[in-house]
């Protein structure tokens, strides 16, 4: 069976819900469509989601249609658990854009679409609450494409439906001018196939539209029957027999850690060793607030597994490091009202795993819990969580402004390091981000020998000159460090960032030189630099 997954993308109150529950409904799913607010939908089961008839976690269910199995992720729409959702585009074969046909292509929508083509998603798009339009769906269709200008947006209702010769050939010839290749087969052959069409909507030069009305259950038939015929498990590249990614860490009902993950590649049964070091103890396939135990997981399928506290979000079975939060200028410190909340830090992580984006942290001091500055649902949700799993009310600190840190000029310096049986001598370049950037601002491509500036990261590049004879460990070594413990300004201890270092050259000796010999002249060569460049500081600028 093939196993594919679908994503629904959404601003609120488009009718994600509903449209989910109309889609299990057609299938055969479930025999009773529910809703939000009725407290009985099958994915937005959580207290909190049902108070706010909002989309907080991404959770999935999965259907059956022929010899294709459908995995339904429900990702949250609102801004505040954007997070969430970006996380789970990594392991989608398919978007779903749910528009609302009276309110058309918005903000939201841009920034949605924005982020499936950074992730070169392809995307399948249903107007909904069609029972409420009352123009043309042509006028309708204007609209989209002037919201979204320059894409391949084509109504679809002719392909899964009975229509005149004359429709259909006009449909078909619309679609044909999405790619060189359909223009030349429907010259040819004056149609196109399935695979052709698919091979348009893979590489993002078609985006079919459907429309319809999902709490009315109008036009879902028909959205299901082609959506089973024009999708397909797409092909992760990799040299690895099994693989796949993890998006998300939750805990279970008992406390254990969980794992989200799907599986791009191969299969894997229980006991079987899937990351180094951990065997799959436990196998489920999440169906909205249930899961059914299983004794295997097959290509392409979504799992949840109880893993240990050594397994991190990212691809496996190696495992990359989760980001970490982006700087914030706006933090809180969080307290209880009664007592010390250094007591709950195993809490305190937990709820940092399930919401990295939230950057909430053990202060560098080990005296203070910190936290982003966070929008109100956000705070309500970890209010929420925090009580549930300690009893404990959090309180939050007035907002404080943190001011990044840079360099204000260009500035070299040397680094020394010579005693009894070591040696390392090296020179680098301290200098703005801005000055001189070999950043290619159009691709976003790194040159060779550069690390940082990625976005969710932090802002620096860090380069080594040409030639430079250095061990390519130490290299690699001093990168990984320099991201996980990057420093601290020197005036108000806030983010040093927007930086560029040059490492221009080195001299040691193979029999008295070691990787801390190395570091250590770096770090006297790089503390020198910043005193003589000056220090700017950069206020907090936001943009709505």
């Amino acid at each position: 069976m093939e196993n594919i997954v679908l994503g629904l993308l959404a601003d609120v109150d488009r009718g994600k819900t509903s449209l989910s529950e109309s889609l299990l409904f057609e299938s055969g799913k479930i025999e009773k469509k529910g809703r939000v607010d009725h407290g009985d939908s099958v994915l937005d089961h959580d207290d909190l989601e049902r108070k706010k008839g909002i989309t907080i976690y991404a959770k999935s269910v999965y259907f059956s249609r022929g010899n294709k199995r459908f995995f339904l992720l429900d990702t949250p729409g609102h801004r505040e658990f954007s997070g969430e959702m970006e996380r789970a585009l990594k392991v989608l074969d398919y978007g779903i854009l749910l528009l609302d046909g009276k309110e058309g292509i918005g903000g939201r929508e841009r920034e949605l679409w924005s982020l499936a083509k950074k992730a070169g998603l392809p995307l399948i798009l249903f107007v909904n609450k069609m029972d409420l339009w009352e123009g043309s769906r042509e006028s309708l269709m204007e609209e989209l494409r002037a919201g979204l200008p320059g894409e391949a947006l084509v109504d679809f209702t002719p392909f899964s439906e009975e229509n005149g010769k004359e429709a259909r050939t006009a449909f078909l010839e619309e679609v044909s001018l999405s790619g060189t290749k359909s223009m030349e087969e429907y010259l040819e052959k004056g149609n196109l196939s399935i695979e052709t069409i698919r091979g348009l909507m893979e590489q993002r030069l078609l985006f079919p539209v459907f429309f319809g009305s999902a709490l009315k259950q109008e036009g879902i038939g028909a959205f299901l029957r082609a959506i089973t015929l024009l999708s397909e498990k797409r092909e992760r590249r990799g040299k690895a027999e099994k693989a796949g990614y993890i998006y998300k860490i939750t805990r279970d009902e008992k406390g254990r850690r969980i794992a989200k993950a799907r599986l791009f590649r191969g299969n894997l049964s229980v006991r079987e060793e899937w990351i180094p070091g951990e065997k799959l103890t436990e196998i489920r396939m999440e169906e909205g607030d249930r899961y059914t135990e299983c004794t295997a997981v097959e290509e392409g399928s979504l799992f949840l597994s109880p893993v240990s506290e050594k397994v991190r979000t990212g691809a496996f079975p190696c495992i990359e490091e989760g980001r970490r939060a982006e700087t914030s200028y706006f933090e809180q410190n969080l307290s209880l009202k009664e007592g010390d909340i250094l007591r709950f830090l195993p809490v305190v992580s937990a709820l940092s795993e399930e919401f990295p984006e939230w950057g909430l942290c053990l202060s560098e001091e080990g005296k203070t819990v910190r936290v982003r500055s966070l929008g109100a649902l956000q705070k309500e949700l970890l209010r929420t969580l925090f009580l549930k799993r300690t009893g404990e009310e959090l309180v939050f600190s007035d907002i404080e402004v943190i001011y990044g840190e840079g360099p204000r000029k260009t500035a070299e310096a040397e680094g020394l390091l010579s005693r009894q049986g070591h040696f390392f001598s090296l020179r680098l370049r301290l200098s703005p981000l801005t000055e001189g950037q070999e950043k290619n601002e159009e691709t976003g491509e790194k040159k060779e020998g550069e690390t940082g500036g990625e976005e969710g990261e932090e802002n620096f590049l860090l380069q080594f000159a040409e030639g430079l004879s250095l061990k390519e460990e130490w290299r690699n070594r001093l990168e990984t460090e320099w991201r996980e413990s990057s420093p601290k300004g020197m005036l108000l201890a806030g983010p040093y960032t927007e930086y560029r270092v040059e490492l221009l050259d080195v001299e040691y000796k193979e029999s008295a030189s070691y990787y801390i010999d190395f570091k250590e002249a770096f770090l006297e060569a790089f503390t020198e630099a910043r005193r003589i460049s000056g220090t700017k500081l950069f206020y907090p600028l936001f943009a709505y």
